[in-house]
């Protein structure tokens, strides 16, 4: 697991923002494999502050094997990626707004990307929204992937329907 994600202000009379995320980045010439979860998610606040900012997410494998500067190699993680905004005091009146989220950018061959997470309301293996507060929410994320080698899809693949086609 890799964790840059911020701490939490507890304090329910604190009137500052709580921190924000560290940013990750990692590039390899080939492989990049994570066994867990990539977390860069914003600080909570119970006081009055807002959220913290969700941190940046880099995984880049090299372009350095080909001359059109397509990006080769395998990008694993086997959690998730989270870099939501943290949450300002929800529950009761006079907290601050959510941290927006952060960004995550991956290029490589291939990614897969393993495990899934519930956080700020969504669920998905890569999390990038903003955090809620009673004084608004926190702006969404970024997403960019860009994957170059060719990934065979099931005969079956169909992006409507609840019946899974792949099996882990």
């Amino acid at each position: 697991e890799v964790n840059t994600s911020a701490l939490a202000i507890t304090s329910t009379t604190a009137s500052t923002t709580a921190g924000r995320a560290g940013d990750i980045s990692i590039t390899a010439p080939r492989y990049i494999t994570i066994g867990g979860n990539v977390l860069a998610a914003g600080g909570d606040n119970a006081g009055t502050g807002t959220g913290g900012s969700g941190g940046a997410v880099l995984l880049s494998t090299s372009t350095r094997d080909n001359l059109l500067g397509y990006y080769t190699g395998n990008v694993s993680v086997g959690g998730y990626i989270n870099v939501s905004g943290g949450n300002g005091r929800v529950f009761t009146a006079g907290g601050g707004s959510g941290g927006a989220a952060g960004a995550v950018s991956v290029r490589a061959g291939a990614l897969q990307v393993k495990g899934t997470s519930f956080s700020n309301g969504s669920q998905g293996s890569i999390v990038a929204n903003g955090g809620g507060g009673t004084a608004g929410t926190g702006a969404a994320g970024t997403v960019s992937l860009s994957t170059y080698a060719v990934q065979p899809l099931p005969a079956n693949f169909n992006l409507t329907s609840t019946t899974a086609s792949e099996y882990v």
